[in-house]
């Protein structure tokens, strides 16, 4: 679990403030004998217990309120661990233009991307539908297939002199997420 805005838990601070409202709230007042008063303070008395729980229970609901305001401003959010989720178009684009090949922490930029493409197609479920486009062969095929396929396909990826064009390939992506038909797409 995490929290997209974890700032915001600091606010969590001001469920003192009910709190420090509560204690502070005495009523200390001066104590007159009055005959006719009497009666009423020993149905105060009585009902004291009553009125203690009562303040309780509003305080306990103020903190709580506070408490559900600041968990919704820090945004909580729970990582997804392979749950079951609809059928999917997935289309990788793999940038494999001359950029890629860059050095970039002791390996080629073209390397890191095949290795997020690889994850990406291993997280695929058995309905997904998966197609790999590459940038740097704008007038190449989109290849879908098995995952096997893709993997082989993905790791064939080597760097080419063309330019990478990823405009056209993102608008190929759309166009094959809008054709495939299943109820959600991810590029």
């Amino acid at each position: 679990m995490g929290f997209l805005s974890p700032i915001f838990l600091l606010a969590g601070l001001a469920v003192a403030v009910p709190l420090i409202l509560h204690l502070f709230h005495r009523h200390d007042a001066k104590r007159m004998v009055f005959p006719a008063l009497q009666y009423l303070l020993r149905t105060e008395k009585e009902h004291a217990r009553t009125i203690r729980f009562r303040q309780l229970l509003l305080l306990l609901l103020r903190i709580t309120a506070v408490l559900l305001l600041v968990g919704a401003g820090a945004r909580p959010f729970v990582r997804g661990g392979g749950g079951v989720h609809d059928p999917t178009a997935t289309i990788l684009i793999l940038d494999n233009s001359m950029s890629s090949g860059l050095i970039r922490g002791g390996a080629r930029v073209l390397d890191l991307l095949n290795a997020v493409a690889l994850r990406s197609i291993e997280r695929a479920s058995d309905e997904d539908r998966i197609w790999l486009i590459r940038a740097g062969e704008p007038g190449g095929p989109a290849i879908t297939g098995s995952r096997a396929d893709l993997r082989a396909a993905v790791s064939a990826t080597d760097v080419t002199d063309a330019r990478g064009d990823l405009r056209s390939a993102l608008e190929r992506a759309v166009l094959l997420a809008a054709g495939s038909r299943l109820p959600a797409a991810e590029i």
